[in-house]
């Protein structure tokens, strides 16, 4: 039995996965004359467990990471643009990895968005300087003028949906075959995770970013017998990765 510790407040769902996760159960049990292997205890009612599968927001699921497996935030790092997928017909701009007094020498006008951190500072980085570490690292960008964005859902290779989440949707709409073409390039990918695309204003379609599949919205994504799976498998894709960087930071300040 998969066992979902989802987050709740005073009885009310607060996220979109949430509530289709919730659905999806009730669907599985339906469709199973009630054996489902999968059940949800709420986070106002109950404790949890180590085995349980958290579900809600990042910092609900890094604390509970942080509880049960002793992880801490600086080893949760963003997966945001392989390296596999940082070529120029993918990426459509430049990008590099910088640090603020980099940044400030250059006197950049682009985008940057945080390397090290999970919903970390991202925007223009005229906009945010003032609000940087000058201890992280960042992601610095060209910026790009967008008419829409949207998020393709991957699940064992295969895009499974794809789904608007801002601007205009009938004008743009993503190339289905490049996006195809990013996952099968991205070979060491999760078995579950979202790919993000934006549409330029010369109808490019170019990879934004992707997420683990983890406190991730779906913007009407629910494909029941694909989400609890998807949803079980991401999480213990950003656990294991987090384990991962964890010990080989430890080994690494057992030897200095």
């Amino acid at each position: 039995m998969v066992t979902f510790y989802m987050e709740r407040t005073n009885g009310q769902l607060l996220y979109d996965f949430c509530f289709h996760l919730e659905e999806s159960v009730r669907f599985d049990k339906w469709l199973r004359a009630g054996e489902s292997s999968y059940e949800i205890v709420y986070s106002d009612i109950s404790s949890p467990m180590k085995q349980m599968i958290p579900i809600g927001s990042l910092p609900f699921v890094f604390s509970f990471m942080k509880e049960h497996f002793g992880i801490d935030a600086d080893s949760i790092v963003p997966i945001y643009i392989p390296n596999s997928l940082q070529t120029s017909a993918f990426l459509g701009r430049s990008l590099s990895l910088k640090k603020l007094d980099s940044l400030q020498d250059a006197k950049f006008q682009g985008f940057i968005k945080s390397a090290d951190y999970y919903k970390g500072a991202t925007g223009r980085f005229q906009e945010l300087q003032h609000l940087l570490s000058p201890d992280e690292i960042y992601w610095a960008s060209d910026w790009l003028d967008l008419t829409s964005e949207w998020r393709g859902f991957v699940f064992e290779g295969a895009l499974l949906d794809v789904r608007s989440y801002s601007g205009s949707v009938m004008d743009s709409i993503p190339d289905i075959k490049k996006m195809e073409e990013m996952i099968d390039t991205y070979i060491d990918s999760p078995s579950a995770y979202t790919l993000d695309v934006g549409i330029t204003t010369n109808g490019e379609t170019v990879i934004l970013e992707i997420h683990p599949f983890v406190s991730c919205g779906l913007y009407g994504f629910n494909q029941s017998n694909r989400l609890l799976p998807m949803v079980v498998r991401g999480y213990y894709h950003l656990l294991q990765e987090a384990q991962k960087i964890q010990k080989q930071t430890h080994k690494k300040d057992t030897f200095q």
